[in-house]
Order: structure tokens, then C-alpha cells, then sequence
């Protein structure tokens, strides 16, 4: 798995970088792209050595949750995270003074980082506990990216740097998972289950837009409950309250009206 896994992030790799070779809405490109896909399906058709699938193969979403709940989280995150990034990264590429061409190498960064990291994950995965290995693997991608917040130098080969580290923490985390839901099932059962995992994995790719920002929002509220129960163990009400008034944000003249009003009740 973590050699088809680089292989894959290679060629997603050799993509990226062709964003500072090819021209933008140009029929050059559309059909320098289309040989590329008819010739990746090359290898396919000459191998000798197809995959056991059962009799009739159906898409099946159940089986990965009944067997390994935790691995179609993970791809979910995965997707989460590796979507998010591509969707916006040129974005924020642009934002902190980046040229076209750095752009490409910023997201070519973050898919080599990706890339580099499959197999020593597979290693890992393999020696040790997959649900540890996941758990922290989630846990260097929340600190790589507090460090891609936090960085104070917007040079480009610092950017470069935390694309590549966030590639590293955030692209295994769909091997290892699949990894560790195959360790659950029959080999009849294999296919239908990566079509599941894949299904997954596209679902969260989709959804990642569209709960981007109402993710943020609920986030924001969640850290304000959790702060708020905290203070509420520090200091209790007070038992003498000013009455509520309603106060606007944008008027400083209706304001000083609505606290008059507070002082004279």
C-alpha cells in the first residue's frame, strides 16, 4: 500500500508542477492531459494478473464501518485535510506574495511531502499498533499545522517547509487507515471494501467546502462552551444583574440611548 501510495503521490506530484509549464485554459494543455490519462491506462490493460473480485461486486458502505469504524473516520480526514489544502492552497499561496511558478512548487511541496512519507508509515503501521500510529499521526498534523500559523517568516522556502512537513503528517493517514481496515475483512471482500473507503474518502473531499466555514463557526462556539464551564468553576454569578438590553454594533448613538435606558431601570 505504501508503495502504490508513492507512485501515486509521484505522479500527483508531477502534476502540480505542471501548473508553471502549461498554459491555463489552452487546448495544449487539455490534450497534453488527455494522453496522460488514455496512457495511464496502459499498464492496466496489459497486466496478466487481475485482482480477485467477487461474483458481484456492489458497493457496499456498511462493511467498512461494521469492520473498522475508526478507519472510515480516518479517510474522511484524510480527505478533509488533503482537499482542503488543494482547494485553497494556491489561495493562500497568493495571500503571503507568492509568484505563479512558487505556487506550484508550494503545492508540489505539500504532495511530496506526501509522498515521501508512505512508506516509512507503512513500516510503521506495520511494526506497531495502526489505531496508535493513526492517533498520532493526526497529532503531528495538528502540529504541523499550528506551525504553518504560527511561522513568523513568509519566505518562500519557509512556506515550502510547512507544506512539505503537512504533507509528511497529513497523506498517510488514508494508507494506514486502509491498511488497518483490510486487517478485518476476507480477500473476497477487499474490493468492495476499498470501493467503500473510496466512497468515503470522495465524500469528505466534497463536503470539505461546504463545511469549511460553518466548521470554523461551530469550533469557535465549542472552545466558548468549554471556557465558559471553566470560568463558571472560577467565579459564580453575581446575584445583582443589570437588566438586559439589547445592544447594537454598529450605531454608537443608539447605544448611548439603550444605556440610558439600562441606567434608568
Amino acid at each position: 500500500m505504501g508503495a502504490y501510495r508513492a507512485v501515486d503521490m509521484a505522479a500527483s506530484l508531477a502534476s502540480q508542477l505542471m501548473i508553471s509549464v502549461l498554459t491555463p485554459v489552452s487546448s495544449v494543455s487539455y490534450h497534453i492531459l488527455a494522453l496522460l490519462c488514455c496512457a495511464a491506462l496502459i499498464p492496466l490493460a496489459l497486466t496478466r494478473s487481475p485482482p480477485e473480485t467477487p461474483k458481484a461486486p456492489r458497493l457496499q458502505l456498511m462493511l467498512a464501518v461494521r469492520n473498522s469504524p475508526l478507519a472510515a473516520a480516518g479517510v474522511v480526514v484524510a480527505a478533509l485535510s488533503g482537499a482542503s489544502f488543494r482547494m485553497v492552497g494556491h489561495i493562500y499561496g497568493a495571500a503571503v506574495g507568492l509568484q505563479i511558478d512558487q505556487i506550484a512548487y508550494f503545492l508540489a511541496a505539500f504532495v511530496l511531502g506526501g509522498a515521501l512519507a508512505q512508506i516509512p508509515a507503512g513500516w510503521l503501521a506495520n511494526k506497531y499498533n495502526r489505531q496508535k500510529a493513526l492517533i498520532w499521526l493526526s497529532v503531528a498534523a495538528v502540529m504541523s499545522g499550528l506551525a504553518s500559523i504560527f511561522i513568523e517568516s513568509y519566505s518562500p522556502t519557509a512556506i515550502f517547509l510547512t507544506a512539505l512537513i503537512f504533507g509528511i503528517t497529513t497523506f498517510p493517514i488514508f494508507s494506514v487507515a486502509s491498511a488497518h481496515a483490510h486487517d478485518f475483512v476476507q480477500s473476497n471482500e477487499r474490493v468492495e471494501l476499498s470501493a467503500a473507503l473510496m466512497f468515503y474518502y470522495a465524500l469528505g473531499a466534497i463536503v470539505t467546502p461546504l463545511l469549511a466555514l460553518f466548521m470554523m463557526i461551530a469550533s469557535g462556539h465549542v472552545l466558548q462552551i468549554i471556557f465558559r464551564l471553566s470560568r463558571m468553576r472560577v467565579r459564580p454569578p453575581r446575584t445583582e444583574r443589570t437588566p438586559y438590553i439589547y445592544a447594537p454594533r454598529a450605531s454608537f448613538f443608539i447605544g448611548r440611548l439603550l444605556e440610558r435606558m439600562r441606567d434608568k431601570l
